[in-house]
This record gives structure tokens, C-alpha cells and sequence, in this order.
């Protein structure tokens, strides 16, 4: 779960499964897919989105975070990826740093 490792402060926590950033991403393949993270921030119009693309048994895919503004899903205010936990955990720190400036 992302809420036990960041404060995503005054947004509506739709969807949470997120994996664990303690455990080798080789042991979570099962748990790894498209729809794993989801906030709204309702009073910016914002949607904070984090999920697997690809492949998840081989490992061959990478986690895609979107922030998505007024849910316009072919513009997003925000789109990275990697395939990498700890570059991952920096991202979200990051989009969320981003989204207290707002």
C-alpha cells in the first residue's frame, strides 16, 4: 500500500494495492497490473494513477505513474516510468512535492 509510505494529502484514495518496496519485485509478479494505484485530488481535478504495463510473469513491462488533470487520459500533466522500486519511490515523492505546488 503507497499510503503507508507517502501522505497524499487531501486526495480520496480510490484504489491502493500497491506492492511492497521492501520485496524483490521478482517475488510480487503476481500482483503486478494496470490498475494497482489510484487518488483523486477533487478539489484540483486531479487523478494520481500508478500501474504495471507489460508482462508481469518475465518482468518484462515497467510501472507507468500518470497524473491526469480534468481526465484527459491522452494529455497528462505527468507520465514517467521504470521498472526500478527505488526510482519509483523517487517519482512519487516527486509528483507529489509537485502536486503541493498546485
Amino acid at each position: 500500500m503507497l499510503s503507508k509510505y507517502f501522505n497524499f494529502n487531501n486526495a480520496s484514495i480510490v484504489k491502493d494495492d500497491f506492492i511492497s518496496f521492501e520485496e524483490p519485485l521478482k517475488n510480487q509478479v503476481n500482483f503486478l497490473y494496470e490498475d494497482m494505484f489510484h487518488v483523486a485530488y477533487e478539489n484540483l481535478n486531479i487523478i494520481f494513477d500508478i500501474g504495471w504495463y507489460g508482462d508481469a510473469d518475465n518482468l518484462d513491462g515497467k510501472f507507468i505513474l500518470h497524473l491526469i488533470k480534468n481526465e484527459d487520459w491522452d494529455n497528462p500533466m505527468v507520465k514517467l516510468s521504470t521498472k526500478d522500486l527505488s526510482t519509483l519511490k523517487f517519482y512519487i515523492k516527486t509528483t507529489i512535492d509537485y502536486i503541493s505546488t498546485l
